[in-house]
């Protein structure tokens, strides 16, 4: 598992996660996606690289955009993996999703 964060101009901060997010990584991954709203007005969250995510994970990327909007900042997750998708179906995305708009 590895974080890499990009602090851009205008508030934007970019991270890319890589590896898993799950139940095993969920610990470890939760302060890296949460420090930089320090920082930030804008928070993306590229997951192209995650070999697998669990509900753990899930659960993570919900706890983000929630402590995000209770900011008044931004979270979105602009690069999402086709292996998430094929993981996290029907009602479950719909979930996560509901909190990503």
């Amino acid at each position: 598992m590895a974080v890499t964060v990009e602090y851009a101009e205008g508030g934007l901060c970019r991270i890319a996660v890589d590896g898993e997010m799950t139940i095993y990584t969920a610990l470890a991954l939760k302060d890296e996606l949460l420090s930089p709203l320090a920082q930030c007005e804008t928070l993306e969250i590229n997951l192209a690289g995650v070999s697998e995510i669990d509900s753990a994970g899930l659960q993570l990327l919900i706890v983000v955009k929630t402590a995000a909007k209770a900011r008044g900042k931004n979270c979105a997750s602009p690069v999402t993996a086709r292996r998430c998708w094929t993981y996290w179906t029907g009602a479950t995305w719909k979930a996560f999703l509901a909190t990503t708009s």
